[in-house]
């Protein structure tokens, strides 16, 4: 139940930072230690890594600083 979805989210969360690693690296890379991957995302082969149920079930995630602070609005 709850384990079956936040292993999705996680799944789904470390084949969008391979997608993202060309464009936005830093990014991606902070999302990779977050989610608790194995290898270091500038290792990895998009072949290989952008298929479903790579990682085991069970990895601790981290909690991160957010990856795109929110922008405020200076006043004055």
């Amino acid at each position: 139940a709850l384990s079956n979805i936040l292993y999705t989210l996680r799944e789904g969360l470390r084949i969008v930072a391979v997608y993202l690693y060309p464009f936005m690296p830093d990014a991606a890379a902070n999302i990779w230690v977050q989610i608790g991957a194995e290898d270091k995302i500038e290792d990895c082969r998009f072949d290989e890594e952008v298929v479903w149920g790579k990682e085991s079930r069970g990895c601790k995630v981290d909690k991160g600083a957010p990856l795109f602070p929110r922008i405020e609005e200076v006043k004055g």
